[in-house]
């Protein structure tokens, strides 16, 4: 359900951003939602979140911290 959302969202943007002229400003945003969705390359992602979830490896931040100080 959450992807059919971003998709919609993602089409919805596809259109303003041509209104705009702002289609590269579109295709970075397009690049980061792919890969998220893990559709594309995940080296556009920065955050190491935005890794996980794109490789489908659950993340969490203050877990991380905790295991981090032991």
């Amino acid at each position: 359900m959450e992807k059919i959302r971003i998709n919609q969202f993602r089409d919805e943007l596809r259109i303003v951003s041509k209104l705009l002229e702002m289609n590269d400003e579109f295709e970075k945003l397009n690049m980061i939602i792919s890969a998220l969705q893990a559709t594309h390359s995940p080296e556009v992602l920065s955050t190491p979140s935005g890794k996980a979830l794109s490789a489908g490896v659950p993340y969490d931040m203050d877990r991380v911290e905790l295991f981090t100080i032991l």
